[in-house]
């Protein structure tokens, strides 16, 4: 833009040129929603070295020099009047000596410029000095002068070695729905910096994070926007479908209900669209990637060593120390050493834990940071080093990976997370500067439906073992073959479902003979080696007939943890584990993950039910697993 005494005035006494609009300081470029009124530097210049070429400025100082056609420098004590001056400049970098004429006193705007694409309406974000810089520029590509030097101090940044930069800036672009990225920049040579920035819609996102059924949908287009008239609430339309507009958060909200909701083109909502349409009356959004707060992700920061815990931690859970008074939250309790993610405090080495949830303690001898923990892939199985721990509570691994976009996307969106002591939207590996990052999903990738897990994330209780993992030392890990045992039937509901080896036309009974020295109030303990080809990760294990539930098992000690006190059964007694054993509440139960090692194994599946015929097969649980569909007969004699 060409630049007149309307846009900046000068004040002689005070030695300062201030823009109009900054001293009003209500009119920035994110609020104008244009750039129809921000100009080159070179421009500015043009405009204030024309401004003292005049007769009547012959006695006043000049303001300012050019070194190069984007390097500019003030002088004689010539300077900015407003602290938002320069968020009106683009194209190059000025320099404030402050009078001094010491370079070590000046202060510095480098000019940053992005290049690349990204789907329309994309915020691009700063991080400067681990902070977000306030933006004042519109979504999309940027051209902007940003401080980088404050009368001698320069403002500093770690850049992707782990290294202390002067003048160094972080740009980001992480909108839910799209890839991301980000790049750093040194801006301590001022002048004109480019910086890559390429993003695109990303198809793994499936969901949006929230959606509204509103009285009509038409004429909503996916990739525009939906702004709330009373909320004010803005969302990117990510689908359209069975009534309802789904939408990832940009910006303020919630909705609200019965608001009219109108569909605008860009991000700054001053385009309208052709939709337009009145929310639901009686629900102002639904939560959908939002909503799955039952994922949880901790990262390894504290171990507790020497101690033995009363009962099993839940993941996730807060540990409270006494005395200390330090929090954090559980991640594993592998051979009586606890590993946690740190909340608050100061943790020392002999407060009892005790588990917000579970209830139960843990009393150390010691304590010290930590940065990973060995976990195996199966029960059994090695166990490797991994920095964190992403339990998916039952999830698909699809929706993991949605969930793990959210927690780092741009957080002018809403909700923010913590994600290993750093804002999500700043994070990009377990180790910075070490770890390889994983820009287009700093958590992982998504293939098809396989979840490739970055550098040191550790996956559990997923719905599939849909997954590929690389441990911290930088190896990849795959899964075994899980698999379930599912039955369905639409009368299945207070149904007695038993699945079982056979062997020779007889379920196998002495599977296992239970040891009671070995056994306590928590763990049933079997003599020999439990078979993880026949085990599901928690179920039903039997004493003869006597039923004991278990949520976990350890090879090692061959011991079930379980919910209930086995001791008491006779030493020596048949114990076997059935592949489902279970009472049925819905049309559908299947069992937990089942390691499947091996080709085939025989079972006899039964049925139960008062008032129906009984059913019972035999079939073979494979590679595949096995789902069946039992008939179920209403027998008349039964009433």
């Amino acid at each position: 833009m060409a630049f007149s005494s309307a846009d900046w005035s000068i004040n002689y006494g005070t030695k300062t040129v201030t823009n109009t609009d900054a001293a009003a300081g209500s009119n920035l470029p994110s609020v104008r929603g244009d750039k129809n009124y921000v100009g080159t530097v070179l421009a500015f210049f043009q405009w204030l070295a024309g401004e003292f070429a005049a007769a009547g400025q012959m006695d006043d100082d000049y303001p300012i020099e050019s070194q190069t056609p984007t390097v500019y420098r003030w002088l004689n004590g010539w300077t900015f009047g407003h602290a938002n001056d320069y968020k009106y400049l683009e194209g190059g970098s000025i320099v404030d000596p402050l009078g001094s004429g010491s370079a070590n006193a000046d202060s510095l705007w480098s000019n940053i410029y992005s290049i690349g694409s990204q789907p329309a309406g994309t915020q691009l974000y700063l991080i400067q000095n681990d902070a977000e810089v306030t933006p004042w520029w519109i979504s999309g590509n940027i051209d902007i002068l940003v401080k980088v030097k404050n009368t001698g101090a320069w403002i500093q940044s770690v850049n992707a070695a782990g290294a202390l930069t002067n003048g160094g800036v972080w740009i980001y672009a992480r909108e839910s729905g799209e890839t991301y990225d980000h790049n750093f920049s040194d801006l301590s040579g001022g002048g004109r910096n480019p910086i890559g920035v390429n993003t695109a819609n990303d198809s793994g996102n499936r969901s949006g994070d929230l959606y509204l059924t509103p009285a009509v949908t038409t004429n909503f287009t996916v990739g525009n926007f939906v702004k709330g008239t009373t909320s004010s609430a803005v969302g990117k339309i990510v689908a359209v479908a069975g009534g309802n507009i789904y939408l990832s958060a940009v910006r303020g909200g919630p909705f609200v209900i019965s608001e009219t909701l109108t569909e605008y083109l860009d991000r700054e909502c001053k385009s309208a669209g052709d939709g337009s349409t009145t929310n639901s009356a009686g629900t102002a959004f639904t939560n959908v990637v939002a909503g799955y707060t039952d994922v949880k992700l901790l990262f390894v920061q504290r171990k507790f060593t020497g101690g033995t815990a009363d009962g099993t931690f839940t993941f996730g859970e807060t540990l409270t120390q006494a005395v200390s008074g330090w929090t954090g939250k559980f991640i594993a309790n592998v051979s009586n050493v606890i590993y946690a993610e740190h909340t608050a405090g100061t943790a020392n080495g002999t407060g009892e834990l005790t588990g917000g949830g579970s209830g139960k303690h843990y009393t150390p001898t010691a304590t010290s940071a930590q940065a990973t923990v060995a976990l195996p892939l199966y029960p059994g199985a090695t166990s490797y080093n991994y920095s964190a721990v992403m339990d998916l509570a039952g999830r698909t691994t699809v929706q993991g990976y949605e969930w793990t976009k959210y927690i780092a996307r741009y957080k002018s969106a809403g909700a923010t997370y913590t994600l290993n002591s750093d804002d999500g939207q700043e994070y990009r590996s377990c180790l910075e500067g070490t770890y390889a990052e994983v820009k287009p999903a700093p958590l992982g990738t998504l293939a098809g439906t396989t979840f490739y897990g970055a550098r040191g994330i550790f996956v559990q209780n997923a719905a599939t073992a849909a997954f590929v993992l690389t441990d911290s030392d930088a190896t990849e890990r795959q899964p075994p073959n899980y698999q379930r045992t599912i039955c369905a039937h639409a009368s299945l509901s207070g149904c007695q479902i038993f699945v079982a080896e056979i062997v020779t036309g007889d379920v196998v009974k002495n599977q296992y003979t239970y040891d009671d020295a070995s056994s306590d109030a928590t763990h049933l303990a079997v003599n020999e080696a439990i078979d993880i080809n026949k085990t599901p990760l928690s179920g039903v294990i039997r004493v003869g007939d006597t039923r004991y539930t278990y949520t976990a098992f350890d090879t090692a000690t061959k011991k079930f943890t379980v919910t209930s006190d086995p001791t008491g059964e006779t030493n020596g007694a048949d114990v076997f584990v059935p592949f489902l054993d279970v009472l049925a509440d819905a049309a559908t139960e299947q069992s937990d993950q089942i390691v499947c090692g091996v080709t085939s194994i025989d079972v006899r599946t039964v049925v139960r039910k008062y008032g129906f015929k009984p059913y019972s097969t035999d079939t073979q649980f494979t590679t595949s697993g096995l789902t069946f569909a039992p008939i179920l007969v209403e027998d008349p004699q039964a009433t």
